[in-house]
Protein backbone atom coordinates (compact mmCIF):
# COMPACT_ATOMS: atom_id res chain seq x y z
CA UNK A 1 0.00 0.00 0.00
CA UNK A 2 0.80 3.49 -0.51
CA UNK A 3 1.32 5.24 3.16
CA UNK A 4 2.87 8.31 1.88
CA UNK A 5 2.81 10.65 -1.58
CA UNK A 6 5.24 13.93 -1.26
CA UNK A 7 4.77 16.09 -4.59
CA UNK A 8 7.22 18.83 -4.99
CA UNK A 9 7.14 22.09 -7.59
CA UNK A 10 4.31 20.07 -9.71
CA UNK A 11 1.83 22.72 -11.47
CA UNK A 12 -0.17 23.87 -8.47
CA UNK A 13 1.25 21.41 -5.88
CA UNK A 14 4.74 24.01 -4.22
CA UNK A 15 4.63 21.06 -1.30
CA UNK A 16 2.56 18.45 -1.11
CA UNK A 17 2.46 15.59 1.45
CA UNK A 18 -0.22 13.08 1.42
CA UNK A 19 -1.03 10.62 3.92
CA UNK A 20 -3.01 7.69 2.81
CA UNK A 21 -4.04 4.97 5.08
CA UNK A 22 -5.95 1.27 4.47
CA UNK A 23 -8.59 1.10 3.29
CA UNK A 24 -11.24 3.60 1.16
CA UNK A 25 -9.16 6.85 0.55
CA UNK A 26 -11.16 9.50 -0.98
CA UNK A 27 -10.03 12.33 -2.57
CA UNK A 28 -12.38 15.09 -3.19
CA UNK A 29 -12.07 18.84 -3.60
CA UNK A 30 -13.64 21.77 -5.68
CA UNK A 31 -13.14 21.28 -10.27
CA UNK A 32 -9.15 22.31 -11.13
CA UNK A 33 -8.34 22.36 -7.48
CA UNK A 34 -5.89 19.77 -8.27
CA UNK A 35 -7.48 16.39 -7.41
CA UNK A 36 -6.01 14.77 -10.90
CA UNK A 37 -2.80 16.16 -10.23
CA UNK A 38 -2.28 13.61 -7.53
CA UNK A 39 -3.46 10.95 -9.94
CA UNK A 40 -1.18 12.72 -12.08
CA UNK A 41 1.85 12.57 -9.72
CA UNK A 42 1.36 8.76 -9.31
CA UNK A 43 1.31 8.23 -13.41
CA UNK A 44 4.97 9.63 -13.28
CA UNK A 45 6.01 7.50 -10.59
CA UNK A 46 4.94 4.58 -13.19
CA UNK A 47 6.89 6.10 -16.13
CA UNK A 48 4.83 8.30 -17.83
CA UNK A 49 6.33 10.67 -19.96
CA UNK A 50 6.89 13.64 -18.22
CA UNK A 51 6.30 17.34 -19.70
CA UNK A 52 8.53 19.83 -18.45
CA UNK A 53 5.42 22.17 -18.35
CA UNK A 54 4.77 20.52 -15.10
CA UNK A 55 6.83 22.11 -13.07
CA UNK A 56 5.90 25.27 -10.77
CA UNK A 57 6.39 28.41 -12.88
CA UNK A 58 10.16 29.39 -11.17
CA UNK A 59 10.83 25.83 -9.86
CA UNK A 60 14.23 24.42 -11.73
CA UNK A 61 12.61 20.72 -11.03
CA UNK A 62 9.69 18.64 -10.09
CA UNK A 63 9.92 16.04 -7.03
CA UNK A 64 7.70 12.95 -6.89
CA UNK A 65 8.31 10.50 -4.04
CA UNK A 66 6.36 7.50 -2.58
CA UNK A 67 6.79 5.10 0.37
CA UNK A 68 4.96 2.28 -0.32
CA UNK A 69 4.99 -0.91 2.42
CA UNK A 70 4.07 -4.37 1.98
CA UNK A 71 4.60 -7.41 3.55
CA UNK A 72 6.91 -9.25 1.00
CA UNK A 73 9.64 -6.38 0.10
CA UNK A 74 8.79 -4.19 3.71
CA UNK A 75 9.35 -0.45 2.31
CA UNK A 76 10.01 0.90 -0.71
CA UNK A 77 10.99 4.25 -1.35
CA UNK A 78 10.43 5.60 -5.35
CA UNK A 79 11.82 8.81 -6.33
CA UNK A 80 11.53 10.40 -9.63
CA UNK A 81 12.99 14.49 -9.80
CA UNK A 82 12.31 15.99 -13.66
CA UNK A 83 14.20 18.92 -14.33
CA UNK A 84 12.96 22.10 -16.20
CA UNK A 85 14.94 20.81 -18.94
CA UNK A 86 13.30 17.81 -19.32
CA UNK A 87 15.91 15.69 -17.46
CA UNK A 88 15.14 13.16 -15.13
CA UNK A 89 16.48 11.07 -12.47
CA UNK A 90 14.82 8.28 -10.60
CA UNK A 91 15.17 6.40 -7.58
CA UNK A 92 14.50 3.08 -6.36
CA UNK A 93 15.42 2.79 -1.91
CA UNK A 94 18.14 5.42 -3.28
CA UNK A 95 19.43 3.54 -5.97
CA UNK A 96 19.62 4.74 -9.40
CA UNK A 97 17.14 3.60 -11.51
CA UNK A 98 16.31 3.93 -15.49
CA UNK A 99 12.26 5.50 -15.89
CA UNK A 100 11.59 1.45 -17.31
CA UNK A 101 12.95 0.30 -14.40
CA UNK A 102 11.14 2.99 -12.52
CA UNK A 103 7.96 2.01 -13.83
CA UNK A 104 8.06 -1.88 -13.84
CA UNK A 105 8.88 -1.75 -10.08
CA UNK A 106 5.86 0.84 -9.40
CA UNK A 107 3.55 -1.33 -11.14
CA UNK A 108 3.60 -4.38 -9.04
CA UNK A 109 2.96 -1.64 -6.38
CA UNK A 110 -0.13 0.43 -7.78
CA UNK A 111 -2.63 -0.27 -10.47
CA UNK A 112 -4.29 2.89 -11.86
CA UNK A 113 -8.09 2.94 -13.60
CA UNK A 114 -9.52 6.03 -15.11
CA UNK A 115 -12.04 7.78 -17.33
CA UNK A 116 -10.18 6.43 -20.46
CA UNK A 117 -10.59 2.27 -19.29
CA UNK A 118 -14.36 3.33 -20.54
CA UNK A 119 -12.74 3.00 -23.95
CA UNK A 120 -11.44 -0.34 -23.19
CA UNK A 121 -15.32 -1.58 -22.98
CA UNK A 122 -16.42 0.49 -26.49
CA UNK A 123 -13.15 -1.21 -28.08
CA UNK A 124 -14.30 -4.95 -28.83
CA UNK A 125 -10.43 -5.32 -29.77
CA UNK A 126 -9.91 -4.96 -26.02
CA UNK A 127 -12.46 -7.22 -25.02
CA UNK A 128 -10.35 -10.38 -24.84
CA UNK A 129 -7.33 -9.30 -23.44
CA UNK A 130 -9.30 -7.65 -20.59
CA UNK A 131 -10.90 -11.62 -20.62
CA UNK A 132 -7.14 -12.99 -20.41
CA UNK A 133 -5.79 -10.40 -18.38
CA UNK A 134 -8.94 -11.15 -15.94
CA UNK A 135 -8.28 -15.04 -16.33
CA UNK A 136 -4.84 -14.58 -15.71
CA UNK A 137 -3.79 -16.62 -18.96
CA UNK A 138 -1.63 -16.05 -21.90
CA UNK A 139 -1.94 -16.86 -25.14
CA UNK A 140 2.44 -16.44 -25.36
CA UNK A 141 2.66 -20.44 -26.04
CA UNK A 142 0.03 -19.98 -28.35
CA UNK A 143 1.59 -17.24 -30.26
CA UNK A 144 5.06 -19.31 -30.60
CA UNK A 145 3.32 -22.54 -31.65
CA UNK A 146 1.82 -19.87 -34.69
CA UNK A 147 5.21 -18.27 -35.30
CA UNK A 148 6.22 -21.78 -35.61
CA UNK A 149 3.63 -22.99 -37.80
CA UNK A 150 3.98 -19.82 -40.37
CA UNK A 151 7.28 -20.12 -40.32
CA UNK A 152 6.97 -24.10 -41.98
CA UNK A 153 4.35 -22.61 -44.53
CA UNK A 154 7.04 -20.32 -45.36
CA UNK A 155 9.64 -22.52 -46.03
CA UNK A 156 7.11 -25.29 -47.40
CA UNK A 157 6.38 -22.60 -50.39
CA UNK A 158 10.30 -21.50 -50.99
CA UNK A 159 10.58 -25.13 -51.11
CA UNK A 160 7.73 -25.28 -53.80
CA UNK A 161 9.69 -22.44 -55.53
CA UNK A 162 13.02 -23.89 -55.45
CA UNK A 163 11.75 -27.39 -56.85
CA UNK A 164 9.85 -25.36 -59.59
CA UNK A 165 12.88 -23.18 -60.81
CA UNK A 166 15.16 -26.40 -60.52
CA UNK A 167 13.23 -28.21 -62.73
CA UNK A 168 12.65 -25.79 -65.38
CA UNK A 169 16.41 -25.15 -65.06
CA UNK A 170 16.92 -29.04 -64.91
CA UNK A 171 19.27 -29.21 -68.57
CA UNK A 172 21.53 -26.26 -66.83
CA UNK A 173 22.31 -27.99 -63.96
CA UNK A 174 23.27 -30.96 -65.79
CA UNK A 175 25.34 -29.28 -67.97
CA UNK A 176 27.23 -27.46 -65.25
CA UNK A 177 27.03 -30.35 -62.81
CA UNK A 178 29.25 -32.07 -66.07
CA UNK A 179 31.23 -29.00 -66.68
CA UNK A 180 32.85 -28.99 -63.08
CA UNK A 181 33.49 -32.45 -62.43
CA UNK A 182 34.77 -33.13 -65.61
CA UNK A 183 37.55 -29.87 -64.65
CA UNK A 184 38.10 -31.20 -61.38
CA UNK A 185 38.99 -27.97 -59.74
CA UNK A 186 40.53 -28.16 -56.46
CA UNK A 187 41.58 -25.12 -53.88
CA UNK A 188 44.87 -23.53 -55.27
CA UNK A 189 44.63 -25.56 -58.43
CA UNK A 190 45.38 -23.41 -60.92
CA UNK A 191 48.67 -21.91 -59.01
CA UNK A 192 49.84 -25.68 -58.64
CA UNK A 193 49.94 -26.13 -62.86
CA UNK A 194 51.36 -22.85 -63.23
CA UNK A 195 54.12 -23.72 -61.34
CA UNK A 196 54.22 -27.35 -63.29
CA UNK A 197 54.38 -25.45 -66.56
CA UNK A 198 56.92 -23.26 -65.52
CA UNK A 199 59.20 -26.07 -64.23
CA UNK A 200 58.72 -27.46 -67.93
CA UNK A 201 59.36 -24.67 -69.70
CA UNK A 202 63.03 -24.33 -68.33
CA UNK A 203 63.16 -28.50 -68.08
CA UNK A 204 66.27 -28.80 -70.00
CA UNK A 205 68.26 -25.85 -67.76
CA UNK A 206 66.89 -27.69 -64.41
CA UNK A 207 67.86 -30.99 -65.68
CA UNK A 208 71.52 -29.46 -66.55
CA UNK A 209 71.74 -27.53 -63.26
CA UNK A 210 70.77 -30.92 -61.50
CA UNK A 211 73.36 -32.39 -63.17
CA UNK A 212 76.11 -29.99 -62.00
CA UNK A 213 74.60 -29.97 -58.51
CA UNK A 214 75.01 -34.34 -58.49
CA UNK A 215 78.65 -33.89 -59.82
CA UNK A 216 79.37 -31.39 -56.77
CA UNK A 217 77.81 -33.72 -54.30
CA UNK A 218 78.31 -37.13 -55.63
CA UNK A 219 80.90 -37.29 -57.87
CA UNK A 220 84.13 -39.04 -57.13
CA UNK A 221 87.20 -36.82 -57.21
CA UNK A 222 86.82 -33.51 -55.03
CA UNK A 223 82.52 -33.82 -54.29
CA UNK A 224 81.12 -33.38 -50.84
CA UNK A 225 81.01 -36.88 -50.66
CA UNK A 226 84.33 -37.90 -51.28
CA UNK A 227 85.94 -35.09 -49.13
CA UNK A 228 83.99 -36.01 -45.92
CA UNK A 229 85.34 -39.47 -46.28
CA UNK A 230 89.04 -38.26 -46.80
CA UNK A 231 88.42 -35.77 -43.54
CA UNK A 232 87.06 -38.96 -41.55
CA UNK A 233 89.81 -40.91 -42.43
CA UNK A 234 91.80 -38.30 -40.92
CA UNK A 235 89.55 -37.93 -37.69
CA UNK A 236 89.82 -41.33 -37.15
CA UNK A 237 94.03 -40.90 -36.71
CA UNK A 238 93.48 -37.47 -34.61
CA UNK A 239 91.18 -39.27 -32.10
CA UNK A 240 93.70 -42.54 -31.79
CA UNK A 241 95.31 -39.51 -29.73
CA UNK A 242 92.80 -37.04 -28.87
CA UNK A 243 89.65 -38.91 -27.76
CA UNK A 244 87.74 -35.16 -27.27
CA UNK A 245 87.51 -35.32 -31.36
CA UNK A 246 84.64 -38.10 -30.88
CA UNK A 247 82.43 -35.33 -31.47
CA UNK A 248 83.45 -34.67 -34.97
CA UNK A 249 82.67 -38.20 -36.17
CA UNK A 250 79.32 -37.41 -35.24
CA UNK A 251 79.50 -34.04 -37.64
CA UNK A 252 81.18 -36.10 -40.30
CA UNK A 253 79.14 -38.92 -40.24
CA UNK A 254 75.87 -36.74 -40.51
CA UNK A 255 77.24 -34.57 -43.45
CA UNK A 256 78.07 -37.86 -45.20
CA UNK A 257 74.02 -38.36 -44.65
CA UNK A 258 73.08 -35.08 -45.61
CA UNK A 259 75.28 -35.54 -48.69
CA UNK A 260 73.79 -38.88 -49.61
CA UNK A 261 69.70 -37.72 -48.88
CA UNK A 262 70.77 -34.81 -51.06
CA UNK A 263 71.93 -36.58 -53.87
CA UNK A 264 69.24 -38.72 -53.90
CA UNK A 265 66.88 -35.42 -53.97
CA UNK A 266 68.69 -33.78 -57.24
CA UNK A 267 69.03 -37.36 -58.97
CA UNK A 268 64.95 -37.59 -58.57
CA UNK A 269 63.98 -34.23 -59.53
CA UNK A 270 66.62 -34.75 -62.25
CA UNK A 271 64.53 -37.71 -63.84
CA UNK A 272 61.56 -35.76 -63.04
CA UNK A 273 62.23 -33.33 -65.79
CA UNK A 274 61.44 -34.96 -69.09
CA UNK A 275 58.11 -33.87 -70.43
CA UNK A 276 56.81 -34.46 -73.41
CA UNK A 277 54.59 -31.75 -75.32
CA UNK A 278 51.61 -33.29 -75.25
CA UNK A 279 51.24 -33.58 -71.38
CA UNK A 280 52.07 -29.94 -71.61
CA UNK A 281 49.43 -29.05 -73.97
CA UNK A 282 46.84 -31.12 -72.07
CA UNK A 283 48.04 -28.79 -68.69
CA UNK A 284 47.87 -25.43 -70.60
CA UNK A 285 44.39 -26.38 -71.74
CA UNK A 286 43.39 -27.65 -68.49
CA UNK A 287 44.53 -23.99 -67.30
CA UNK A 288 42.20 -22.39 -69.74
CA UNK A 289 39.44 -24.18 -68.73
CA UNK A 290 40.16 -23.27 -65.22
CA UNK A 291 40.65 -19.71 -65.88
CA UNK A 292 37.46 -20.01 -68.25
CA UNK A 293 35.17 -21.41 -65.50
CA UNK A 294 36.22 -18.65 -63.05
CA UNK A 295 35.00 -15.90 -65.68
CA UNK A 296 32.09 -17.40 -66.46
CA UNK A 297 30.79 -17.92 -62.77
CA UNK A 298 32.23 -15.11 -61.66
CA UNK A 299 34.33 -16.51 -58.73
CA UNK A 300 37.59 -18.01 -57.72
CA UNK A 301 38.50 -21.80 -57.08
CA UNK A 302 37.40 -21.96 -54.07
CA UNK A 303 33.96 -20.45 -55.13
CA UNK A 304 33.85 -23.52 -57.82
CA UNK A 305 34.22 -26.19 -55.54
CA UNK A 306 31.02 -24.92 -54.02
CA UNK A 307 29.04 -24.30 -56.86
CA UNK A 308 29.53 -27.56 -58.11
CA UNK A 309 28.31 -29.05 -54.25
CA UNK A 310 25.18 -26.22 -54.46
CA UNK A 311 24.42 -27.22 -58.00
CA UNK A 312 24.68 -30.87 -57.14
CA UNK A 313 21.95 -30.02 -54.70
CA UNK A 314 19.95 -28.25 -56.86
CA UNK A 315 20.18 -31.15 -59.08
CA UNK A 316 19.25 -33.67 -56.56
CA UNK A 317 16.34 -32.04 -55.88
CA UNK A 318 14.71 -31.43 -58.96
CA UNK A 319 15.44 -35.58 -59.66
CA UNK A 320 14.13 -36.49 -55.85
CA UNK A 321 11.36 -33.42 -55.79
CA UNK A 322 8.62 -35.62 -54.34
CA UNK A 323 10.36 -36.62 -51.50
CA UNK A 324 12.12 -33.44 -50.83
CA UNK A 325 8.69 -31.80 -51.05
CA UNK A 326 6.94 -34.58 -49.11
CA UNK A 327 9.42 -33.97 -45.72
CA UNK A 328 8.56 -30.01 -46.03
CA UNK A 329 4.75 -30.51 -46.36
CA UNK A 330 5.09 -33.24 -43.36
CA UNK A 331 6.69 -30.50 -41.25
CA UNK A 332 4.18 -27.79 -42.59
CA UNK A 333 1.56 -30.78 -40.97
CA UNK A 334 3.37 -31.42 -37.59
CA UNK A 335 3.37 -27.66 -37.20
CA UNK A 336 -0.22 -26.98 -38.15
CA UNK A 337 -1.23 -29.96 -35.68
CA UNK A 338 0.98 -28.24 -33.15
CA UNK A 339 -0.94 -24.92 -33.46
CA UNK A 340 -3.95 -26.84 -33.71
CA UNK A 341 -3.81 -28.70 -30.37
CA UNK A 342 -2.54 -25.34 -28.41
CA UNK A 343 -5.06 -23.14 -29.68
CA UNK A 344 -7.43 -25.53 -28.57
CA UNK A 345 -6.51 -26.27 -25.53
CA UNK A 346 -6.07 -22.39 -24.69
CA UNK A 347 -9.43 -21.78 -26.56
CA UNK A 348 -11.12 -24.31 -23.85
CA UNK A 349 -9.69 -22.78 -21.11
CA UNK A 350 -10.56 -19.44 -22.12
CA UNK A 351 -14.23 -20.23 -22.72
CA UNK A 352 -14.35 -21.78 -19.60
CA UNK A 353 -12.77 -18.71 -17.57
CA UNK A 354 -15.52 -16.41 -19.91
CA UNK A 355 -18.31 -18.35 -18.69
CA UNK A 356 -16.78 -18.17 -14.83
CA UNK A 357 -16.63 -14.16 -15.50
CA UNK A 358 -20.04 -13.43 -17.24
CA UNK A 359 -21.12 -15.41 -13.92
CA UNK A 360 -19.38 -13.22 -11.74
CA UNK A 361 -20.06 -10.15 -13.48
CA UNK A 362 -23.45 -10.88 -13.81
CA UNK A 363 -23.48 -12.03 -10.16
CA UNK A 364 -22.17 -8.00 -9.40
CA UNK A 365 -24.28 -6.57 -11.88
CA UNK A 366 -27.31 -7.84 -10.23
CA UNK A 367 -26.08 -6.42 -6.69
CA UNK A 368 -25.17 -3.49 -8.54
CA UNK A 369 -28.99 -2.67 -9.55
CA UNK A 370 -28.75 -4.07 -12.88
CA UNK A 371 -31.21 -7.26 -12.26
CA UNK A 372 -31.69 -7.13 -15.65
CA UNK A 373 -28.87 -7.02 -17.55
CA UNK A 374 -26.88 -10.08 -18.83
CA UNK A 375 -23.61 -10.13 -20.30
CA UNK A 376 -21.74 -12.53 -22.38
CA UNK A 377 -18.80 -13.37 -24.30
CA UNK A 378 -18.86 -14.59 -27.83
CA UNK A 379 -15.93 -15.79 -28.35
CA UNK A 380 -14.74 -18.73 -31.33
CA UNK A 381 -16.06 -22.14 -30.78
CA UNK A 382 -12.53 -25.09 -30.10
CA UNK A 383 -14.60 -27.08 -33.21
CA UNK A 384 -13.94 -23.84 -35.18
CA UNK A 385 -10.07 -24.36 -35.67
CA UNK A 386 -10.67 -27.82 -37.83
CA UNK A 387 -11.29 -25.07 -40.53
CA UNK A 388 -7.54 -24.18 -40.92
CA UNK A 389 -5.80 -24.29 -43.73
CA UNK A 390 -2.25 -25.47 -43.31
CA UNK A 391 -1.06 -24.20 -46.58
CA UNK A 392 -2.63 -20.62 -45.27
CA UNK A 393 -1.50 -19.73 -41.40
CA UNK A 394 -2.15 -15.65 -42.02
CA UNK A 395 -5.80 -16.70 -41.66
CA UNK A 396 -5.37 -18.40 -38.37
CA UNK A 397 -2.97 -16.04 -36.74
CA UNK A 398 -3.66 -15.84 -33.25
CA UNK A 399 -5.03 -12.14 -33.71
CA UNK A 400 -8.22 -13.49 -35.87
CA UNK A 401 -8.93 -16.97 -34.07
CA UNK A 402 -8.56 -15.33 -30.68
CA UNK A 403 -11.03 -12.24 -31.72
CA UNK A 404 -14.18 -12.06 -30.15
CA UNK A 405 -16.21 -9.25 -27.65
CA UNK A 406 -18.37 -8.70 -25.10
CA UNK A 407 -21.99 -9.24 -25.41
CA UNK A 408 -25.14 -7.46 -23.27
CA UNK A 409 -28.76 -7.67 -22.97
CA UNK A 410 -30.07 -5.05 -20.95
CA UNK A 411 -33.53 -6.47 -19.94
CA UNK A 412 -34.80 -9.74 -19.52
CA UNK A 413 -36.24 -11.01 -22.93
CA UNK A 414 -33.94 -9.04 -25.15
CA UNK A 415 -31.64 -10.72 -27.22
CA UNK A 416 -27.55 -10.27 -26.71
CA UNK A 417 -26.15 -7.04 -28.66
CA UNK A 418 -23.02 -6.02 -28.50
CA UNK A 419 -21.45 -4.11 -25.23
CA UNK A 420 -20.26 -1.56 -27.45
CA UNK A 421 -23.13 -0.29 -29.25
CA UNK A 422 -25.76 -0.15 -26.64
CA UNK A 423 -24.23 0.29 -23.20
CA UNK A 424 -25.06 3.24 -21.26
CA UNK A 425 -22.51 5.28 -19.26
CA UNK A 426 -23.60 4.03 -15.90
CA UNK A 427 -24.29 0.89 -17.20
CA UNK A 428 -20.16 0.75 -18.55
CA UNK A 429 -18.99 1.91 -15.12
CA UNK A 430 -20.77 -0.59 -13.49
CA UNK A 431 -19.32 -3.16 -15.71
CA UNK A 432 -15.97 -1.88 -15.10
CA UNK A 433 -16.19 -1.82 -11.59
CA UNK A 434 -17.29 -5.48 -11.59
CA UNK A 435 -14.29 -6.59 -14.27
CA UNK A 436 -11.69 -4.50 -11.98
CA UNK A 437 -12.90 -6.37 -8.95
CA UNK A 438 -12.51 -9.72 -10.48
CA UNK A 439 -9.10 -8.29 -11.55
CA UNK A 440 -8.03 -7.78 -8.07
CA UNK A 441 -9.48 -10.76 -6.58
CA UNK A 442 -5.64 -12.04 -5.78
CA UNK A 443 -3.90 -9.10 -6.14
CA UNK A 444 -2.51 -6.86 -3.26
CA UNK A 445 -1.71 -3.71 -5.26
CA UNK A 446 -3.67 -0.61 -4.60
CA UNK A 447 -6.59 0.54 -6.84
CA UNK A 448 -6.42 3.91 -7.79
CA UNK A 449 -9.47 4.52 -9.84
CA UNK A 450 -9.86 8.31 -11.23
CA UNK A 451 -13.17 9.63 -11.40
CA UNK A 452 -14.82 6.15 -13.01
CA UNK A 453 -17.88 7.01 -10.96
CA UNK A 454 -18.32 10.08 -13.70
CA UNK A 455 -21.92 10.38 -14.91
CA UNK A 456 -23.59 8.35 -12.58
CA UNK A 457 -25.85 9.23 -9.88
CA UNK A 458 -28.90 8.16 -7.65
CA UNK A 459 -29.42 4.73 -6.08
CA UNK A 460 -26.67 3.34 -8.77
CA UNK A 461 -24.44 5.71 -7.31
CA UNK A 462 -24.80 4.29 -3.61
CA UNK A 463 -23.84 0.90 -5.03
CA UNK A 464 -20.78 1.61 -6.85
CA UNK A 465 -20.10 3.25 -3.56
CA UNK A 466 -20.49 -0.27 -1.70
CA UNK A 467 -18.79 -2.10 -4.78
CA UNK A 468 -15.73 0.81 -4.20
CA UNK A 469 -15.78 0.03 -0.54
CA UNK A 470 -15.97 -3.85 -0.90
CA UNK A 471 -12.49 -3.87 -2.74
CA UNK A 472 -10.79 -2.71 0.19
CA UNK A 473 -11.07 -5.81 2.16
CA UNK A 474 -8.42 -7.20 -0.84
CA UNK A 475 -6.51 -3.94 -0.61
CA UNK A 476 -6.19 -0.39 -0.40
CA UNK A 477 -7.81 1.63 -2.61
CA UNK A 478 -7.80 5.23 -3.61
CA UNK A 479 -10.44 7.01 -5.55
CA UNK A 480 -10.89 10.63 -6.94
CA UNK A 481 -14.44 10.88 -7.18
CA UNK A 482 -17.40 13.50 -7.34
CA UNK A 483 -20.21 11.61 -5.27
CA UNK A 484 -21.33 11.60 -2.13
CA UNK A 485 -22.08 8.76 -1.84
CA UNK A 486 -18.61 7.01 -2.34
CA UNK A 487 -17.25 9.99 0.16
CA UNK A 488 -19.25 8.69 2.54
CA UNK A 489 -18.07 5.87 2.72
CA UNK A 490 -14.05 6.71 2.92
CA UNK A 491 -11.78 5.40 5.59
CA UNK A 492 -9.67 8.98 5.26
CA UNK A 493 -11.05 11.73 3.40
CA UNK A 494 -7.96 13.91 1.48
CA UNK A 495 -9.89 17.66 0.42
CA UNK A 496 -8.24 19.61 -1.95
CA UNK A 497 -8.33 23.44 -1.89
CA UNK A 498 -6.80 25.64 -3.99
CA UNK A 499 -5.90 29.29 -3.05
CA UNK A 500 -3.83 32.55 -3.75
CA UNK A 501 -0.72 32.96 -1.57
CA UNK A 502 1.86 35.89 -2.37
CA UNK A 503 0.10 36.13 -5.44
CA UNK A 504 0.67 32.64 -6.88
CA UNK A 505 -2.27 29.76 -7.45
CA UNK A 506 -1.24 26.64 -4.77
CA UNK A 507 -3.48 23.98 -3.91
CA UNK A 508 -3.20 21.82 -0.48
CA UNK A 509 -4.29 18.38 0.37
CA UNK A 510 -5.32 17.36 3.89
CA UNK A 511 -7.28 15.27 5.72
CA UNK A 512 -10.68 16.01 6.93
CA UNK A 513 -12.41 15.59 10.12
CA UNK A 514 -15.88 15.32 10.43
CA UNK A 515 -17.05 18.64 10.58
CA UNK A 516 -15.03 19.62 7.95
CA UNK A 517 -16.35 15.96 6.09
CA UNK A 518 -19.80 16.95 6.64
CA UNK A 519 -19.42 20.46 4.94
CA UNK A 520 -17.61 18.76 2.25
CA UNK A 521 -20.52 15.92 1.83
CA UNK A 522 -22.73 18.82 2.14
CA UNK A 523 -20.95 20.79 -1.08
CA UNK A 524 -20.72 17.72 -3.11
CA UNK A 525 -24.76 16.91 -2.50
CA UNK A 526 -26.11 21.29 -2.37
CA UNK A 527 -23.42 23.69 -3.90
CA UNK A 528 -21.67 25.86 -1.94
CA UNK A 529 -24.30 27.12 0.00
CA UNK A 530 -26.05 24.16 1.03
CA UNK A 531 -29.31 24.24 3.02
CA UNK A 532 -29.66 22.93 6.82
CA UNK A 533 -31.67 19.74 5.76
CA UNK A 534 -28.58 18.94 3.24
CA UNK A 535 -26.20 19.20 6.19
CA UNK A 536 -28.70 17.19 8.32
CA UNK A 537 -28.71 14.57 5.08
CA UNK A 538 -24.22 14.74 5.36
CA UNK A 539 -24.52 13.82 8.57
CA UNK A 540 -26.70 10.94 8.85
CA UNK A 541 -24.30 9.53 5.82
CA UNK A 542 -21.39 9.50 7.95
CA UNK A 543 -23.14 8.57 11.27
CA UNK A 544 -24.56 5.30 8.60
CA UNK A 545 -20.98 4.49 8.41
Amino acid sequence: MIELLKISSMAIFDEVAIEFSPGLNCITGETGAGKSLVIGALTLLMGARANPGILSPGSPKCVIEALFSNGIDGETVIRREITSSGRNRCFINGDLVTVNQLGAKTAELIHIYGQHQYQDLLNPREHMRILEETADIERREVEEKFELFRQAAIDCRHAEQEVNQNISELENLRFSVEELELAAIEPDLESRIEQELEIARRAAELKNGTMNAIQYVYAENGSIVDQAAQAEGILRKLIEADNGLDEGMHLIETIQASAEELYLLLRNRHESYDFDQAWIDEQEERLQTIRALKRKYATDEDGLVRLLEATRQKLEIADDSSAHLGRYRQRLAAACSDYKTVLHDFILRRSAAGDIMAEKINRDLHDLGMQGTKLGIRQIAAGDIEKIVPEDPEQASPTKMLGGEFMISTNVGHDMQPLSQIASGGELSRIMLAIKTQQNENRSATMIFDEIDAGISGQTANMVACRLKDLTSKSQTIVVTHLHQVAALADSHLYVAKAVENNQTVSRVRIIDQDDRVSELARMMGGSEPTPAVLDHARELLSLN
